[in-house]
């Protein structure tokens, strides 16, 4: 039997267990039967995405019998442009271009360029290195870059990241397509100044296996599920936009190597009316963030806002006059 004096302290042991002290400033109390948490992101991803369509990188000679030929010698192609159709077949992969193009002597090419769409006639050419007829073009079928996690879900380890769509070569966005992410590390930072917002240099290998997969992109950011059970991590709760007031929060980033930190910002504006990835005004007020990026920089989107010991949002903008200022999405919005 557990006389009254042990039964309390063994009440204050089991408190202090679910009691996470991540610096002075910023406590979370965490209790799975009564508050809802999640697992508190921060970490730099590798990311590939199906792009919405085959973008083309550059034209390519072929090695026919009268010599080097490209098909598109005398058509003008700009970097972004998407290879559309072909003979009216909507292009979605590679794959389906020699199925199309074989043993024809002229096709019919749909490009798509800033939403309109420009044809023309092309001749493929027999190619003597792979012995198929080709178009003469490099092309690609996903995006890379690297983003940030805003927070993992334990209950599945489904993830969400970035808290604002990726957009392709175009500037449209790519909404619902399929991709994987992979562990990267921040290896360089180019700093931001006025109207220059500066960027995270980060590696990640495709030689590697992807940590998780892109299930759904969408408005507010990119939605997928990790492939294992990470270790390590910090349980947050949720906020909710009601939760958010202007004043003091910190934001959790990686800036450097592989791990983030917490640096300090101001929430100086909260528009509740906001329902895109514009909904806090923000300024980044840590001096040690600032001496090492200047700011908000590229590659900081989707890094998790906290407030009073809760998720309540991520990074989503910089602004260009100014890199200590810039945006963030409610929390909300990305669940």
């Amino acid at each position: 039997m557990v006389s009254k004096r042990h039964s309390i302290l063994y009440q204050i042991i089991i408190i202090c267990l679910l009691t996470i002290s991540i610096s002075s400033s910023f406590l979370i109390v965490v209790n799975a039967d009564e508050i809802d948490y999640v697992y508190l992101g921060g970490q730099v991803i590798g990311i590939d995405i199906k792009l919405n369509g085959l973008s083309i990188v550059s034209k390519v000679n072929i090695i026919s019998k009268e010599g080097c030929f490209s098909p598109f010698k005398d058509i003008e192609l700009f970097q972004g442009d998407i290879l559309y159709s072909i003979d009216d077949v909507i292009i979605e992969n590679i794959s389906q271009i020699d199925d199309i193009i074989q043993n024809k002597e002229f096709v019919n090419i749909c490009i798509k360029r800033n939403n309109n769409l420009y044809s023309y006639s092309v001749t493929p050419k027999y190619d003597l290195i792979s012995r198929k007829n080709k178009l003469g073009l490099l092309l690609k079928d996903q995006l890379s870059g690297i983003g940030t996690i805003t927070y993992i879900n334990p209950k599945d380890m489904s993830f969400a990241a970035l808290g604002h769509p990726i957009k392709d070569y175009n500037g449209e966005n790519i909404i619902g397509r399929h991709g994987v992410i992979y562990s990267a590390l921040v290896t360089r930072v180019v700093k931001s100044s006025k109207n220059h917002p500066g960027e995270l240099i980060g590696s990640f290998s495709h030689l590697n296996n992807p940590i998780g997969t892109i299930t759904d992109s969408n408005m507010f950011g990119i939605f997928g599920n990790l492939n294992n059970n990470e270790q390590n991590l910090i349980k947050i709760e949720m906020g909710k936009k009601e939760d958010i007031k202007t004043g003091k929060a910190q934001i959790y980033s990686t800036v450097s190597g592989e791990y983030p930190q917490l640096y300090d910002i101001e929430i100086l504006n909260i528009d509740n009316s906001n329902s895109k990835e514009k909904c806090m005004f923000i300024k980044i007020v840590d001096e040690n963030l600032i001496s090492k990026t200047g700011g908000i920089v590229q590659g900081m989107s989707g890094s998790p806002i906290i407030q009073n010991g809760k998720l309540i949002g991520a990074i989503t903008h910089v602004l260009v006059s100014d890199s200590t200022k810039g945006y963030g999405i409610f929390i909300d919005l990305m669940t």
